[in-house]
């Protein structure tokens, strides 16, 4: 009996060591560092896939203590006017770009931090799957209409994180979303703003190393 129970020991581990878990790696759909000095961003919502348009953005190198994460460019947003909030936004057309096989989940990245850290900055990162194509979708409901999102979107995903005044240095942060049958189109978009009332004490921010990644759902043994 003691031998029947090492031999069936003995058989489990061979079989875990044989066939080890799979690992995939993530497909990359968008690694923007803004390193194309001819990069311009359209005003108002994504008229067309795979392009980047929202407020006024401009590419620039080094500006005082702010350095690039990734290359020797970044972008500058800003300062907000008509809004608390300056807004990018990019659509990936998901009909005639359709995610490899296994893919059921995107994550939106990207790196923010101030011109200015005097006053407190608030970040958003924001994500929603549509199966509507990119003409019918409002642009509001991006933006303000959060009920509304919630009944046209397949799904979304958003994610705040605020900077304290007196805070340095790039903030990172990343969001996924699921991506279900029947979807046409991922809208993301990129929130930066300076938590002021009086217009005139608004700075710019800076973004970069913005990454748009498929993941492939986990394969287990």
């Amino acid at each position: 009996a003691a031998g029947l129970v090492l031999g069936l020991l003995s058989a489990s581990m061979v079989f875990a060591y044989v066939v080890p878990r799979l690992v995939v790696k993530p497909i990359t759909l968008l690694r923007d560092s803004f390193e194309d000095i001819t990069w311009n961003v359209s005003a108002g919502f994504p008229a067309n896939a795979g392009e980047w348009s929202g407020d006024p953005a401009v590419v620039i190198g080094a500006e005082g203590e702010a350095h690039p994460v990734h290359g020797t460019r970044m972008l500058k947003m800003g300062p907000a006017t008509s809004d608390l909030f300056n807004r990018l936004s990019y659509a990936v057309d998901l009909r005639q770009n359709p995610l490899p096989a296994g893919v059921r989940q995107v994550r939106l990245a990207a790196s923010f931090r101030p011109m200015s850290t005097a006053n407190k900055s608030r970040y958003l990162l924001r994500a929603a799957v549509f199966s509507q194509r990119l003409d019918e979708i409002e642009p509001q409901w991006m933006t303000h209409q959060w009920s509304e999102l919630d009944e046209r979107a397949l799904a979304r995903a958003a994610r705040a994180f605020p900077l304290l005044p007196g805070s340095d240095g790039w903030q990172t942060g990343s969001i996924t979303v699921d991506v279900p049958p029947g979807a046409s189109v991922l809208v993301v978009s990129l929130w930066a703003a300076t938590m002021d009332g009086k217009i005139e004490n608004r700075t710019p921010h800076y973004v970069d190393d913005v990454r748009l990644s498929g993941i492939f759902q986990e394969q287990t043994p």
